[in-house]
């Protein structure tokens, strides 16, 4: 497979202050594809484990993951994101920490911390490049046996189509589901789940048929097994 064109385009600190200043994104609005997202994590999140929400945006996750009894640490670029998540989570996360997730002096802040290292909406407004750079800090911050659950946007939807009506200023590059996988498998991640989520308000979604194709939002989730320190 030939390599992915960089995105020219960068979404800019001063496009996701004016993103997070919109009070109508700051709301803690638990869409049917989030809440599809929750019940697909459910079976890897158990009280005491320790989970870095990357790109935590309002908040949402992390204080539904606080609720499942994680202790979770909240990472975003953007400081007012982080007013939201703080906000939103009564301030009772671990942490609240304003950082470059591109940044491996960062990460080795954080070595070997988390169980589960998650992101939904963060690798597709980063270059080729830069989404390495990324999954490989994520890497240096799980523990030994640690698992890194990846959601972003699928080309094949119709989102993509009205996304920068909805996101003004915010550009991204969806992923489709075999450029996903390379992504993980490159980087050495084994993959133990992957597939995709709908929005539809129906249930059953048809996520398990055709969500991993033209689902909304697609995902995966793998494992570096690191060695134990003796």
């Amino acid at each position: 497979m030939g390599k992915v064109s960089e995105v020219k385009e960068q979404t800019t600190s001063q496009d996701w202050s004016h993103f997070w200043s919109s009070t109508k994104y700051s709301r803690m609005r638990k869409s049917k594809s989030k809440q599809r997202i929750l019940r697909l994590l459910s079976s890897y999140i158990k009280p005491g484990i320790s989970i870095l929400d990357a790109g935590c945006g309002s908040g949402l996750f992390s204080a539904q993951f606080m609720a499942m009894g994680a202790r979770v640490t909240a990472v975003d670029y953007s400081e007012d994101a982080l007013r939201f998540t703080r906000r939103n989570t009564n301030d009772l996360a671990e942490d609240y920490l304003a950082a470059d997730l591109r940044d491996s002096d960062f990460a080795n802040t954080l070595r070997d911390r988390f169980d589960l290292v998650f992101s939904d909406g963060l690798f597709e407004h980063f270059t080729p490049t830069e989404q390495d750079d990324i999954l490989v800090n994520f890497i240096t911050m799980i523990k030994p046996n640690g698992i890194i659950a990846t959601f972003v946007p699928n080309l094949y939807h119709p989102r993509v189509l009205v996304q920068p009506i909805i996101m003004p200023g915010i550009r991204e590059k969806p992923f489709t589901r075999r450029r996903l996988l390379d992504f993980y498998r490159r980087n050495g991640l084994r993959v133990i789940e992957s597939g995709g989520v709908n929005c539809v308000p129906i249930e059953p979604s048809p996520d398990r048929v055709l969500g991993a194709w033209f689902g909304m939002i697609i995902y995966v989730i793998g494992k570096a097994v690191k060695m134990e320190k003796i």
